[in-house]
């Protein structure tokens, strides 16, 4: 059985604390559950027209 997640995010106010936060924080934990595949990181930090 396959499971896909995907996450967005309002663009942060400080870009580099939230790409360190995420980096040193969500990836570890997500690498901690058993069998997850990490396919890849797409990030859009333009701001969109809603």
């Amino acid at each position: 059985m396959t499971a896909r997640f995907v996450v967005l995010y309002d663009t942060p106010s400080d870009v580099e604390a939230f790409e360190r936060h995420y980096n040193d924080v969500h990836i570890p934990l997500a690498k901690q559950i058993p069998g997850l595949t990490f396919r890849g990181l797409i990030m859009q930090l333009e701001e969109v027209p809603r």
